[in-house]
């Protein structure tokens, strides 16, 4: 009886947990894509075509592999399926995708950064910044100084703060993140 609730339970959550993720952004997106796969350009086919996918396919479920195969070997017919490239992006839509994560980035640092007490109203420096796939920062250094030691070091603190840092899906958008220059003024709107 309690293995049965337990496998129940197991069942419900693991369709909230799908719900979930097909109401989040990437898997209405991913359901977008697949329904244009299937359609095609010219409308229905009849017939869809499986997604592509990078995992693996389900293993062989017998106790005993077939004669002649060694164990753990994979059964005639599993394939390992992969994913298709994404498709290069064009020049505005990536300006916008770049954008967007850039408005990200600055409205998370903005909240990290505390301009030190006593700082000119007209301070500026340029920092670069270099972040890892994961939006880790993998180094930030001050390419060009404000002249007050203690704004540059402020504002390299609200970088590290603030990470890591969300990311675009797409590696050509992302790309954009792996080292860029970011300045820091004392009077944003100045």
């Amino acid at each position: 009886m309690f293995k049965n609730v337990l496998i129940a339970l197991l069942g419900v959550s693991l369709i909230l947990m799908g719900l979930a993720y097909l109401q989040s952004e990437k898997g209405r997106n991913y359901l977008v894509e697949q329904l244009r796969q299937a359609t095609g350009p010219a409308g229905p086919t009849g017939t869809a075509t499986p997604p592509p996918t990078t995992a693996p396919a389900p293993p062989n479920n017998t106790s005993q592999p077939p004669a002649g195969q060694a164990p753990g070997a994979p059964a005639s017919g599993d394939t390992t399926a992969t994913a298709e490239p994404p498709k290069p992006l064009d020049e505005a839509t990536l300006r916008a995708e770049v954008g967007k994560y850039a408005a990200l980035f600055k409205s998370r640092v903005v909240r990290f950064w505390s301009i030190p007490s006593g700082s000119s109203p007209d301070l500026m420096c340029l920092l670069k910044i270099e972040l890892q796939p994961d939006g880790k920062v993998q180094n930030v250094s001050i390419n060009q100084s404000s002249g007050d030691e203690a704004f540059d070091h402020s504002a390299v603190a609200a970088v590290k703060k603030a990470a890591p840092f969300p990311l675009p899906d797409n590696p050509e958008a992302a790309a954009k993140f792996k080292s860029f220059k970011f300045s820091f003024k004392s009077n944003p709107g100045g």
